[in-house]
């Protein structure tokens, strides 16, 4: 048996929609943050049985979550040449179904530990490919810090553009909301919005300038541009043939006052696909920033998060 964990990541320059569902293939690239102490641990233990087994926080697992869990196990057993089966076991240290990306983390953990358990030869780049397999944003969780995900004629995959020791003075208040957007959803219905093609338009100049920004360490320009980016892709997602509206009214009563606390001391929102904001702002404001919006109608609790690093076995 492998045991690995992972980070779930929050998107600067989020990705949005797949050009192949199957393989998840995005129509653009995009950069995201993982999020330490949040964290996926998994273990695979490849046995001799008939079936795949899958438990995630101690309940047995079906249907299409099961289904995405086997298209990441398939691969490694084509690439270990085996046939048999796996018990997966994962646990997340934080709610999900909230916007915070537990499959990112839960895919690159179990990614990782399936070919940790299965013997086969890996690198974190394959690590990474296979991960995608399950969850796009997994491809970023495997590889952590600030990461990029990357579509090119050697495969889409994700590298490490900034390391969490670069940014120790970032730090990410997370005041929980509950959602109820299906992430899958909102990633089919992106081709029927008028403004996607927008998006794609705006979105290779948007990820140089991230980039500049990460590679020179320019905290509040990251911040700045992921809260641009948070405007754009929600945009796409309200305006696709469903209408899928993801936030409600404890994050619009959040955007509002981050933007009037703006005024006082750098702090930005950046929101996913749910309806979690999260706060990006320096170490010193994190409890003046929890004090504002614990009592806040709608939020359930408040996360404090630092940047995190790659996948690793335990």
């Amino acid at each position: 048996m492998a045991r690995a964990s992972a980070h779930p990541m929050q998107g600067l320059v989020k990705y949005h929609g797949l050009k192949d569902p199957v393989k998840r293939i995005p129509y653009h690239g995009s950069i995201s943050v993982c999020t330490d102490p949040l964290e996926s641990i998994t273990s695979v233990e490849f046995h001799e049985g008939e079936h795949d087994q899958l438990e995630i926080d101690g309940n047995l697992i079906s249907g299409r979550a099961f289904e995405r869990v086997v298209a990441v196990l398939d691969k490694v057993r084509e690439l270990s040449e085996t046939t048999e089966r796996a018990i997966v076991h994962s646990k997340n240290s934080f709610p999900q179904g909230v916007g915070l990306g537990s499959s990112s983390s839960g895919f690159a953990a179990l990614a990782l530990a399936a070919f940790e358990d299965s013997g086969a030869d890996y690198d974190m780049k394959l690590v990474s490919e296979t991960a995608r397999l399950g969850s796009g944003s997994a491809c970023r969780a495997v590889t952590g810090g600030i990461s990029e995900w990357i579509t090119d004629d050697s495969g889409s995959y994700s590298i490490q553009i900034g390391a969490p020791e670069d940014f120790k003075d970032w730090s990410i208040v997370v005041p929980l909301v509950e959602s109820i957007t299906v992430t899958e959803k909102a990633h089919e219905e992106v081709e029927t919005s008028p403004l996607f093609k927008a998006r794609l338009d705006y979105i290779e100049k948007t990820l140089c300038q991230m980039k500049d920004a990460v590679e020179n360490k320019e905290v509040e320009k990251i911040w700045k541009l992921a809260e641009q980016d948070t405007r754009n892709l929600h945009a796409v997602t309200m305006t696709g043939n469903e209408g899928l509206f993801a936030w409600n009214a404890a994050t619009a009563e959040i955007i509002h006052r981050t933007t009037e606390l703006r005024e006082e001391f750098p702090v930005y929102y950046s929101i996913d696909t749910g309806a979690t904001p999260y706060l990006n702002t320096y170490r010193e404001h994190e409890k003046q920033l929890i004090s504002e919006f614990r009592e806040t109608h709608g939020v359930t609790d408040i996360l404090v998060c630092s940047v995190g690093g790659p996948a690793k076995i335990l």
